[in-house]
């Protein structure tokens, strides 16, 4: 038998044992939960020179040095060795008492000598050049982990949940994004702006945090774990804090604008051609209005709820109530604008029944957005479902706008 092998069936053993050692009875009617491990184990990403990330995932392109790192809370610990298997395996809080007794296919190993204390952490490198093959035909994967010992170099506790390292063949393209130029004045365009040198590096951290939280989302969809519950929070709140460094770098030195909050007032007056409820229904309009960063020519609506009604239909009245919301562009320039907008309406009427309406909104045949903020819009759609279902609309909104860009 191998010694890998044996030793990773020891620690089952012992694991086993613990609730007989100690005396003690799980609950009738209960069942113990999985064990779980004292040890941590983490990646160096590649965000850039200036961030830090350490990752439970990482893609390679080369057999090269990665850098790793490591805590502990195991009681008895005095040494550990990390290893490094080519074949999957469970470890750590998922691993079952069945499971410990299944020992990774180790390829590489080494050792690290004393554990760091408690709250404190151990940084190590693996050479992947060792092992791993120098050209690729297929994609490999590994995983790293790190097994801790006692005094007398037996395995302790659990082993870490393994860190999964992708070996890729470089692209044909590859888009380096650490070496986007600071200094040269060249200009990179991101979300309908252009940045300008001294901001372009904040560019490329942002785009590795969101490849980490897409790697963290992916692993919490797969394993359900609280750890990669953590880890997508943890990221999502860095993207968050890196994207407003960049919004006040682009505003304070390329000329971008923050994104503009206003205000439409108006009517809105429809038509359809359902017998029963032609109209024209004329009502007063209320929405928020969001010009977006950095060049405000796009934009984001929100309508307040209109109510409609009552008015007769068939066996009785109906009062509809509309709510909805859509996005659009605007020319500075010219004025002219484009919004299209996702409306449903509830009726009140049981034997109705609900529809939605996608409608195109321009100025084309209304009046641009003036000087003052005054626009009008136009536009006809057809109905989904329910009492208005196939039905056309024809619809023209009219009011101002304020403040606008």
């Amino acid at each position: 038998m191998k010694l890998t092998t044996m030793l990773w069936k020891i620690m089952a053993l012992m694991l086993g044992a613990v609730v007989v050692a100690q005396g003690q009875k799980p609950p009738q009617g209960s069942t113990p939960g999985p064990p779980a491990t004292k040890t941590k184990l983490e990646v160096k990403g590649s965000c850039g020179p200036d961030c830090e990330q350490w990752v439970k995932a990482l893609t390679i392109e080369a057999a090269d040095k990665v850098t790793f790192r490591y805590s502990t809370e195991q009681p008895g610990a005095t040494s550990a060795i990390w290893q490094v298997s080519d074949k999957p395996f469970s470890s750590g809080s998922q691993m079952s008492m069945a499971q410990a007794s299944q020992a990774p296919h180790v390829i590489a190993s080494g050792a690290l000598g004393q554990v760091p204390g408690p709250g404190h952490v151990t940084a190590f490198d693996i050479n992947f050049s060792v092992f791993a093959p120098k050209t690729l035909t297929t994609p490999v994967t590994y995983w790293v982990f790190v097994v801790t010992k006692d005094g007398r170099a037996n395995p302790i506790g659990l082993a870490s949940s393994p860190v999964k390292i992708s070996y890729h063949a470089p692209s044909k393209t590859v888009v380096d994004l650490s070496g986007i130029p600071g200094d040269d004045g060249t200009t990179l365009r991101f979300e309908g702006q252009d940045i300008c040198a001294p901001c372009q590096s904040l560019v490329a951290p942002i785009k590795k945090l969101e490849a980490q939280k897409n790697i963290a989302s992916k692993n919490l969809k797969e394993t359900k774990s609280s750890y990669w519950t953590g880890e997508v929070k943890d990221l999502l709140k860095q993207i968050e804090l890196a994207k407003q460094k960049l919004d006040q770098c682009v505003i304070s030195k390329c000329g971008g604008l923050s994104t503009l909050f206003a205000n439409f007032t108006g009517t809105a007056t429809m038509t359809t051609s359902n017998s029963d409820a032609k109209g024209p229904f004329k009502e007063k309009v209320i929405a928020s209005v969001n010009f977006l960063k950095y060049d405000r020519t796009h934009l984001n609506i929100y309508l307040s709820t209109i109510t409609v009604g009552p008015f007769k239909v068939p066996g009785g009245t109906n009062t509809t109530t509309i709510t909805g919301q859509g996005s659009g562009i605007v020319n500075l320039q010219t004025g002219a604008m484009t919004i299209t907008l996702g409306l449903h309406f509830q009726q009140s009427n049981d034997f109705a029944g609900d529809s939605n309406l996608t409608i195109t909104l321009s100025t084309s045949s209304g009046s641009p957005l003036s000087a003052t903020g005054t626009v009008t819009l136009n536009g006809t759609g057809k109905f989904v479902d329910g009492f208005l279902g196939d039905d056309n609309c024809t619809m023209t909104i009219k009011g101002t706008i304020s403040p606008h860009p």
